[in-house]
């Protein structure tokens, strides 16, 4: 995939597949085959789609399966995959230029330079990333960054921002935006401005620093050979390892009278059958530090758990059986945090006993609106992801949550405070630690609002 760019729109190469999807987007008789992370919202589909139809994003109007798309959903949220065609719609006069790029402009007799363009375009794929190509030189150009030992090819518009850069790079980096610093000639690059204003042109090495801590998962992606994280190549070199955790009877009825199931650190890649086994007697579930892929169904026979730590494991996005969780009505606290985790479901809203959800390193880019089912909810740990926004009603439905981090996330001091009912939930965090403030036992530095400044 770094051969062809990110951008390719070869939707058969399997490297494409672990780091991008390659969609059809349908316009006015063209389509326009497009490559991005299945977690880039369909905001971001929208600024890539602008520079190859000349319509601008609040124009744009995405059907996809007879539903209309919204701007602030992923693409995985909004099950589009790969292969996926999408039917775009545009407000009539919501252009830049002088007409949208449709199939009519190719046959306007007043001017065959830019029909025959358009027709190499079409032929092409508009994000082929031919950089010596005519066409890819007014479309889209191929750029190389180098990041830590890696080059990185990436084809996007001349006239996209170095802010959208930026947005096509942290899957690939896990670096986030506001972490990245691109370096072109000696120059810091600023992200309102675009590639071509920034006379960046086809063919140019860009450098990427990453400040240290603004990362989403268990960190950059250093080196071509760590193109995922080490905890989940240690678990592929463990697929044909037994379970190194010998469950007797004698462990098994210690389980039962203590209610602790403590399995974290045991070299597991599976959960024993012998767990399932404890059924209602269990109340704590510890599975940290393995390399755990699946949480199956099975979980709902744990009755009375109140506690399941699932941190640092090889954790993904369907290994969870979030159904099964919603079961567990004394579940009170649940942290999965370091794991590959993208996408959380719409009905941990229905886990209503939840008091604590620690969620931080993974891949998150957002958090579903039902949140703010979670009225117990008193502390959140989000931090280490790509989170550029909150659930609206998270403040305002939540009011019992008192401990929040966003550290590290795209959620920044300033935009924390302009969600509504953040004065609540600032007075409510303050009173808990009121008396740790009067008596100044620790450093104020440990009161701020749970994001970063800056």
């Amino acid at each position: 995939m770094e051969e062809a760019g990110v951008t390719t729109g070869e939707a058969n190469d399997p490297q494409s597949k672990a780091t991008g999807i390659t969609i059809t987007v349908k316009f006015s008789g063209r389509s326009i085959p497009v490559t991005l992370s299945p977690d880039a919202t369909i905001g971001d589909l929208k600024s890539i789609l602008q520079p190859l139809t000349n319509v601008l994003p609040r124009g744009q109007k995405l059907i996809f399966k007879g539903k209309l798309l919204v701007d602030t959903t992923t693409l995985r949220a909004s099950e589009v995959t790969g292969g996926a065609k999408v039917m775009l719609m545009a407000s009539q006069g919501l252009h830049q230029g002088e007409e949208n790029q449709c199939c009519t402009c190719q046959r306007d007799p007043q001017r065959p330079e830019q029909s025959r363009d358009r027709r190499t375009m079409e032929e092409a794929g508009a994000t082929t990333g031919e950089a010596n190509d005519l066409q890819s030189k007014t479309t889209g150009i191929t750029i190389t960054i180098k990041f830590s030992g890696r080059s990185i090819p990436v084809t996007l518009s001349l006239d996209a921002t170095i802010g959208d850069l930026k947005s096509l790079l942290q899957p690939l980096t896990n670096v986030l935006p506001r972490g990245q610093k691109l370096i072109f000639k000696g120059k810091l690059l600023v992200d309102t401005t675009t590639l071509r204003a920034s006379e960046v042109t086809g063919g140019a090495k860009v450098m990427l620093m990453a400040s240290q801590g603004l990362h989403q998962g268990d960190g950059p992606i250093l080196k071509e050979a760590r193109s995922v994280p080490r905890r989940v190549d240690n678990a592929n070199r463990m697929v044909n390892e037994k379970t190194q955790v010998r469950i007797d009877k004698n462990r098994l009825e210690r389980w039962k009278v203590t209610r602790v199931v403590a399995l974290s650190e045991c070299n597991l890649k599976a959960i024993p059958d012998e767990v399932w086994s404890c059924g209602p007697s269990a109340r704590v579930l510890d599975l940290s530090n393995n390399s755990v892929r699946d949480v199956p169904a099975h979980v709902g026979r744990l009755s009375s758990i109140q506690k399941l730590l699932l941190n640092a494991n090889a954790i993904m996005d369907e290994s969870i059986n979030w159904e099964a969780l919603t079961s567990l009505k004394y579940l009170t606290v649940l942290s999965v945090n370091q794991n590959q985790i993208s996408t959380i479901p719409a009905c941990i809203g229905d886990c209503n006993s939840l008091i604590e959800v620690d969620l931080s390193s993974n891949l998150l880019s957002e958090l579903p609106e039902t949140f703010g089912h979670l009225h117990d909810l008193k502390a959140l740990y989000v931090s280490n992801n790509g989170l550029k926004s909150l659930p609206s009603t998270l403040f305002k439905m939540c009011l019992q949550l008192s401990t929040l981090d966003l550290h590290n996330t795209q959620i920044t001091m300033d935009l924390l405070r302009q969600f509504e009912g953040w004065e609540s939930f600032d007075q409510r965090r303050l009173l808990k630690h009121q008396k740790q403030l009067d008596f100044r036992v620790v450093g104020s530095a440990e009161f701020d609002e749970g994001a970063d400044k800056n």
